[in-house]
């Protein structure tokens, strides 16, 4: 147990500091420990933790495997008896189908884990479980069940002291305020997201918060800023190992680019979009 928390924790503080391939290096080596030991229980720690990093927009995001390693996760949880692996291997589920565009599974399999969660009463699950729901809701403008879900899980993430959490449940709320057209309060929950982010160093949540800020700038016509910010949040978030930086504002900072006739660096964003998309296996419309 004490080797499984030790590598874990490791393993994590590499994630946390942007360093994702060693990450998973970790993870890997972990498993290997697992066999040799025929230890179950690592097994099935490494396998939760590699699904987690190739199912959501990390560097090592490769969704097939990440599906395949849930599923692998899901049927050692439930052979061992461990219902919140099992509460944590189907929201690894509902996170790769997220990113593969399957919203309706990303709800069912959230569903199922924050049921188990809730029963169990396992905080930290269950406001990881609420985010991709809400994430989910966005997709598919499903508001309503996006605010609930989101609302909840900040408010978890706040009890729990998880900041890195908080600022991306606040993140993703605030751009759902700005899709509901109110962006003074999506400007207000940016501002409470980006000062944990930089207060904790954490580049990711930067990036995340400034890529909203951009589409409030964009909407109120302000070009520039917006051109700013986006350019700003790719560097810090790509930086963190956030792969998605790239994505998800690139297709709007190539347009902004286009708008102000600078056509060559329009192109240059736009192609660096397709090429990370491409590489880590994503489309556009799964990103935004």
């Amino acid at each position: 147990a004490l080797l499984r928390r030790v590598a874990l924790a490791r393993a994590r503080a590499l994630e946390i500091a942007g360093r994702q391939d060693e990450a998973f290096a970790a993870y890997v080596a972990l498993s290997g420990v697992a066999e040799a030991r025929a230890d179950r229980d690592i097994e099935l720690a490494a396998l939760l933790a590699r699904a987690t990093l190739r199912a959501g927009q990390s560097s090592q995001h490769d969704a097939s495997e990440g599906q395949a390693l849930a599923e692998r996760a899901l049927t050692l949880a439930r052979e061992l008896g461990d219902r919140a692996a099992e509460a944590k291997a189907l929201w690894c589920h509902s996170l790769s189908a997220l990113f593969r565009g399957r919203v309706d599974d990303t709800i069912a399999f959230g569903e199922a884990s924050l049921a188990i969660a809730l029963e169990l009463g396992l905080t930290e699950q269950e406001a990881q479980t609420r985010l991709e729901i809400g994430h989910a809701g966005l997709m598919s403008g499903r508001t309503a069940v996006s605010a609930a879900h989101l609302s909840i899980a900040a408010d978890r993430f706040r009890a729990e002291g998880n900041l890195a959490m908080l600022s991306d449940a606040l993140a993703s709320d605030a751009f759902r305020l700005f899709e509901e057209g109110r962006l003074e309060e999506a400007l207000a929950r940016t501002r409470e997201a980006l000062v944990i982010s930089e207060e904790t160093d954490n580049l990711w949540g930067q990036g995340f918060a400034l890529e909203v800020v951009g589409y409030v700038a964009m909407e109120r016509g302000e070009l520039g800023a917006a051109v700013a910010t986006w350019e700003d949040g790719i560097e810090r978030a790509t930086r963190a190992g956030y792969a998605g930086a790239a994505v998800n504002p690139g297709t709007a900072l190539a347009a902004a680019y286009g708008m102000r006739g600078a056509a060559d660096r329009a192109f240059s964003v736009a192609e660096r979009a397709r090429s990370v998309a491409e590489g880590l296996d994503l489309t556009l419309a799964e990103l935004t």
